[in-house]
């Protein structure tokens, strides 16, 4: 009697800990699926929030707003000064435009005080940076960089326009 009841003993523990197992398996599994089908969500380039309009940025896990207008992101020209490889970013309620310049102009260039100007599908301006692009000689590249402490993530075009 007694090896009969360490053997039904023995053998409830063995079925607990399968039991156990199988569940602690379909949880993970079940987590790792909740993640893919985040990362799909995230791939859309422009989405509608729950107040109907449309957004153009896509937030990364880290809390970083990347910007996704692909108007923004065209190319862009100042006096001669090619203006491409556009980048709009917030992070922490920082926004930063980052592009790369081209001096196209045929000639050096000086310094240029600048107003970098956002704006909604809708053409409205929405905000403003000031920057500096600093002196080129012809054919020259160099970056841009310019940052606020407001979220333009969402801006659907900018236009650069020379400081009066």
């Amino acid at each position: 009697m007694k090896t009969s009841k360490k053997n039904l003993i023995l053998l409830l523990i063995v079925v607990v800990l399968v039991i156990i197992i199988m569940i602690f398996f379909v949880v993970m599994n079940r987590k790792g699926k909740d993640t893919n089908e985040n990362v799909v969500e995230n791939n859309d380039t422009n989405f509608t929030d729950q107040e109907g309009e449309t957004q153009f940025y896509e937030e990364l896990e880290d809390g970083t707003k990347v910007n996704t207008s692909e108007k923004l992101k065209e190319t862009k020209i100042l006096n001669g000064l090619e203006i491409k490889n556009i980048q709009l970013t917030n992070k922490n309620n920082q926004s930063m435009l980052l592009a790369e310049i081209e001096n196209k102009t045929g000639k050096e260039t000086q310094e240029i005080l600048i107003n970098v100007i956002f704006s909604d599908k809708e053409g409205n301006q929405i905000g403003k940076i000031g920057g500096m692009i600093a002196p080129l000689k012809d054919g020259e590249k160099t970056k841009l960089s310019s940052s606020s402490m407001k979220d333009y993530s969402n801006a659907y075009n900018f236009e650069i326009k020379i400081k009066e």
